[in-house]
């Protein structure tokens, strides 16, 4: 295999490698339920209208921080933004996925996995 020949294969798994990493990303950020596809960025509301009433509850957490760079002097005065995170479960079905949906301040920002469910298929 001469040089050229060796940086085409090279240049050609690193594009498939990319192709698939990006192909998991979008699959991770994303479920399909009955009534439609949700993905991050959704509201809360947008993913009980395709999805229906959560299975579940986590754990659901404020957190209060300052806004902004305040000098001292006008500490008294100071800007507190509270942000409401909460974890909510999408039971799929017998032999398929648990989905644990985290929404921060109604806004869906992240969907992961957590083993497998029960009962009839929800999602798909």
């Amino acid at each position: 295999m001469n040089k050229r020949n060796w940086y085409v294969f090279v240049a050609f798994l690193i594009l498939i490698m990319l192709i698939f990493c990006l192909v998991q990303k979008a699959l991770a950020e994303s479920m399909k339920c009955e009534g439609g596809v949700i993905s991050t960025g959704d509201s809360e509301a947008a993913v009980v209208s395709k999805c229906g009433p959560f299975d579940g509850a986590l754990v659901s957490k404020t957190v209060s921080r300052i806004v902004g760079d305040i000098p001292h002097i006008l500490r008294s005065s100071l800007i507190v933004e509270t942000i409401l995170y909460e974890r909510k479960i999408y039971n799929c079905g017998e032999g398929r996925f648990l989905f644990v949906l985290m929404f921060k301040d109604g806004e869906l920002v992240d969907i992961s996995t957590a083993g497998r469910g029960s009962g009839e298929v929800k999602c798909f």
